[in-house]
């Protein structure tokens, strides 16, 4: 759905618009296909506030300590598919194996390096929420944003949402469904 808009400007009247033909009609649609703002917000508010709270919690304490693999264990897992490279090499030469089999199993394990390369990686990533600085500032962003909700226009709540989710639902007569960003989300610099 997407913002449309009736009325002059200063007697605006804000709708959600559905935007692919949409024919549902409920008790609380005034047309098939528009909701108005005013019944999504009051539905939506008590749980972005309580979104709100869930981060301002959870930016309050330290984040928990991912177990970190040791780096021996990606050292050595890369050693054996070395090993495995090595041998299927020696058996090609002895013409054990074909061009074909030796393809087939250098492509598997270019994948499984691949694989353990990724782990490693994401076993060395520091979560950005590890950073105090980092959490005080998220948690003074989201207490900003707390403290504007009661004051924001449509437009300016559609944004707030819009930081806070990566998707939102909105369906006539139903509460609207998000899915929330998490405070790792939030909290990781925007490239």
């Amino acid at each position: 759905m997407t913002s449309a808009y009736a009325g002059p400007h200063e007697a605006r009247r804000h709708y959600y618009k559905c935007s692919h033909n949409c024919r549902s009609r409920g008790p609380q649609v005034t047309t098939g296909s528009y909701v108005p703002v005013g019944i999504v917000e009051a539905q939506a508010e008590p749980l972005i506030l309580a979104r709100l709270d869930e981060l301002r919690e959870e930016l309050g304490r330290e984040p928990e300590r991912r177990p970190v693999r040791m780096g021996a264990d990606f050292a050595t897992r890369k050693a054996k598919l070395q090993r495995k490279r090595e041998r299927y090499l020696e058996a090609f030469a002895d013409e054990h194996m074909t061009r074909d089999e030796l393809g087939t199993a250098m492509s598997k394990l270019d994948k499984e390096a691949l694989r353990i390369d990724g782990e490693e990686h994401a076993a060395k990533r520091t979560s950005p929420l590890a950073d105090a600085t980092v959490r005080r500032a998220k948690l003074r962003e989201v207490g900003a944003i707390a403290k504007a909700w009661s004051r924001a226009t449509p437009e300016e709540r559609r944004s707030i949402v819009g930081h806070l989710v990566t998707k939102v639902a909105i369906e006539a007569g139903k509460v609207p469904r998000f899915v929330w960003r998490s405070a790792e989300e939030l909290a990781a610099p925007t490239a």
